[in-house]
């Protein structure tokens, strides 16, 4: 077996090569060629989940008070298949499973943390399909509860209930002394795709201790909902951004007043953008792009745009049009070319759904919204890039998982994973680790130093499945464990930011 990557629209300045899936040259070979140096990870850990698949995103805590970081991580097999393992727990130490949790249907949500029960140790709250939303002792797995478990009143009963997306911390709304759950819930799978007759999505509030619904706003525009809500501000004036419709529905932007949501009215709504053929999936990220100190609102519409909405005034700072992309995945903001300003990087699917295979990235000047950076790494997925400084020089570099396939001598397909690094200043990409058979579809790298001994550590998952790319019947949970020292915390470290808010660490 043997034949390159299938890796299109290199930059100039690397060396132009025929695609072709019937040369057969060896990936090692492939690599040299591209001037792709490789990084040998050091000791780490890799944990094997033979049974369970992923689309969500590893996020950390200390969960057993050894002073090591944890990994938390949604699974799940088949959809509408109840799993016993449909949240892990992994110790940071060596990989092994903490404690799992069931759930009947799987768990793509990236978790949350606050600690309820006052031991010193977080909670876990996460959720996905089939209306799953869930708090779980971070010490001991157990269940605290299933939000369709402990609700039965008639706010509850008289709404259809379909997709938890990432949820958000808000203030105390039912006095217990403890921040309270906003999140989106919406996406009735069950509808044909180009049906327009789809029940409305809503922003709830539930009660992070009990699990009680609090609050719901239906969307201003009756359609569905597939983005994670994000919060702009600080309290006590936070605005909420959420957007409607999906891959084959039109939707709306919007923001309003995290008071106006409480209340279950968003008539009063603001529209920041609109569009008509698809709406918007990737939750939105923040950052200041004009030095005013308010953040700033980057969207990925699903119809290949990038959007750069200012915070204060709500008009339109610049745009960037991809015509024939489409995107599911969230901004990734760094400071990639040496000013003050919070730079962008984005990767998108060239392609209209259904049918999306090539991957494009673009680097963005935050201040201008001109393209500094342009290539196609690996084929199509809706994991989102981190940034990190790796090599201490006050920018950072992305790291982002790419697939690609290897084609046989009788044409069988064969997939593979890695990780890539992009240094934007001396325009090196960087291979980290090895390549795995399988593919990573969904699942956003966490960056970060895991156990606090200077270095930088990687999590990031992957399916095992080398012949096929979407399935939930085996996968791999890696740390990576390398020799770059961090000298301040990563600045987008993880699904949604390094605070898992959407916000840029600053």
């Amino acid at each position: 077996m043997g034949c390159r990557p299938d890796l299109r629209n290199r930059n100039s300045r690397r060396k132009q090569f025929l695609l072709a899936s019937t040369v057969k040259i060896a990936l090692l070979s492939l690599l040299a060629n591209m001037h792709l140096e490789t990084i040998v990870a050091q000791n780490g850990w890799t944990t094997g989940l033979p049974t369970v698949g992923t689309f969500s995103s590893p996020r950390v805590t200390d969960l057993n008070g050894d002073g090591i970081l944890d990994i938390v991580l949604g699974a799940g097999r088949d959809e509408f298949k109840t799993c016993d393992s449909a949240v892990i727990a992994l110790d940071g130490r060596d990989g092994q499973v903490l404690w799992h949790v069931r759930a009947r249907d799987q768990i793509f949500g990236s978790a949350i943390f606050l600690d309820v029960n006052g031991d010193q140790i977080n909670e876990v709250f996460i959720g996905g399909r089939s209306a799953e939303l869930m708090a779980i002792d971070g010490k001991t797995g157990q269940l605290l509860w299933r939000f369709m478990e402990v609700n039965d009143g008639s706010l509850f009963t008289s709404h259809r209930w379909f997709n938890f997306y990432n949820p958000q911390w808000i203030p105390d709304q039912d006095q217990d002394g403890l921040p309270d759950l906003l999140v989106a819930n919406g996406g009735d799978v069950l509808v044909e795709p180009y049906d327009p007759h789809r029940a409305p999505g809503y922003l709830v509030t539930i009660s992070s201790r009990t699990g009680n619904l609090l609050t719901l706003a239906p969307m201003p525009d009756q359609k569905e909902i597939y983005m994670s809500a994000v919060l702009l501000h600080d309290p006590p004036d936070q605005e909420v951004i959420f957007g409607t419709g999906g891959e084959t529905i039109g939707g709306n932007l919007y923001i309003d007043s995290l008071s106006h949501v409480l209340s279950g009215d968003l008539g009063r709504v603001m529209r920041l953008h609109t569009s008509p053929g698809t709406g918007y999936i990737g939750p939105a990220s923040c950052a200041d792009l004009n030095q005013d100190g308010i953040n700033d609102v980057l969207v990925n519409a699903a119809a290949g745009r990038l959007l750069a909405i200012d915070g204060k005034t709500r008009s339109g700072l610049w745009e960037l049009p991809l015509p024939n992309t489409t995107s599911y995945t969230s901004p990734c903001i760094g400071y990639f070319n040496g000013d003050d300003i919070p730079d962008v990087f984005i990767t998108y699917g060239q392609g209209t759904w259904p049918k999306l295979d090539w991957s494009l990235q673009k680097m963005i000047d935050g201040s201008t919204g001109k393209v500094l950076f342009t290539d196609s790494l690996g084929y199509y997925m809706i994991a989102s890039p981190v940034a990190v400084d790796v090599n201490n020089d006050g920018l950072d570099e992305v790291i982002m998982s790419i697939n690609y396939q290897e084609i046989d001598a009788i044409y069988r397909k064969f997939f593979y994973t890695t990780l890539i690094m992009i240094n934007f200043k001396s325009g090196e990409e960087v291979q980290i680790g090895e390549s795995y058979p399988g593919n990573n579809f969904a699942s956003t790298p966490w960056v970060g130093d895991l156990d606090g001994d200077g270095f930088l550590d990687i999590i990031f998952c992957h399916g095992t499945n080398a012949r096929h790319t979407y399935t939930f019947h085996g996968m791999q949970v890696h740390r990576l464990k390398t020799e770059y020292r961090v000298n301040h915390p990563p600045h987008w470290g993880a699904y949604q930011g390094s605070n898992y808010t959407g916000q840029i660490n600053k």
